[in-house]
């Protein structure tokens, strides 16, 4: 089974990730199951009296009850609560929406990997200044971690993580600055690719910054039942390069790279 730990700020979009991300695996017939370390917490929480609401109250109550279970009986008591009730081999994918604490993350990136919600969310009040807020803040991305970006719409939000299932990282940087939005309604199936060549990239990146290229919406290529990225040059709207082909990429980039030479 492989972990896959999800980090962030409250509010960040961590659980929409995972629904994302679980229902991506099991449209590609992965076994998969999907877990919270709060799960216990809450549990625990009903039996103080919390109403399920996370005001701020709620959300007090919750942090007292994992501290409280953290101080008397371990600092891993929740963790392995969840290992005992979701034991590694039960499924090919387990998904955790709810890592906070540096050795939840060690745990996930040992069993697996870490991903990162990142571009909104984030508490207010003394329920910000908790460990559990703050733990993570100044743990550096992993080498093997994803950062997902979430400052989008939800379609956008859904690019973002089809592109960390296909490739296990993507280059965030140029998905932001190409402005890759809204799929509507694509096939179960469709995937979206982006350009596999370093060259490409930084040239693309290169020449959107200076206005000379756009990248298009994404449009449905019935060939082969895939959604694909046009780039296209500014001055007369000329495609450059698709993200599957229709021209060589490395012909696409030394254009690019000609035309910014030849703006300076």
């Amino acid at each position: 089974m492989k972990v896959i730990g999800i980090a962030g700020k409250a509010g960040s979009g961590k659980n929409t990730v995972a629904g994302i991300l679980a229902g991506l695996l099991l449209d590609q017939e992965h076994t998969v199951h999907l877990d919270a370390i709060a799960v216990g917490i809450k549990r625990a929480a009903w039996r103080c009296g919390w109403n399920g609401k996370k005001d701020e109250a709620g959300r007090a109550l919750l942090q007292r009850v994992g501290d409280e279970g953290r101080s008397s009986l371990g600092p891993e008591w929740w963790l392995d609560l969840l290992r005992l009730r979701s034991p590694l081999g039960t499924a090919e994918f387990l998904i955790v929406p709810d890592i906070r604490l540096i050795e939840e993350a060690r745990w996930a990136r040992r069993n697996g990997v870490l991903w990162w919600v990142s571009g909104r969310g984030g508490l207010s009040g003394p329920a910000a200044e908790h460990v559990t807020e703050m733990e993570l803040r100044g743990l550096p991305l992993g080498e093997s971690d994803t950062e997902i970006r979430n400052h989008g719409s939800i379609d956008e939000l859904m690019i973002l993580v089809k592109h960390a299932v296909a490739d296990g990282r993507y280059d965030p940087d140029l998905l932001e600055l190409a402005s890759v939005i809204a799929q509507r309604d694509p096939p179960p199936s469709a995937t979206l690719d982006i350009w596999p060549s370093e060259r490409m990239r930084v040239a693309l990146r290169a020449a959107i910054r200076a206005g000379q290229a756009i990248v298009r919406e994404p449009f449905f290529d019935d060939d082969d039942g895939e959604y694909r990225l046009e780039a296209r040059r500014v001055e007369d709207n000329a495609m450059l390069c698709t993200t599957q082909g229709h021209r060589r990429v490395e012909d696409a980039a030394a254009e690019l790279e000609a035309m910014i030479a030849a703006s300076r």
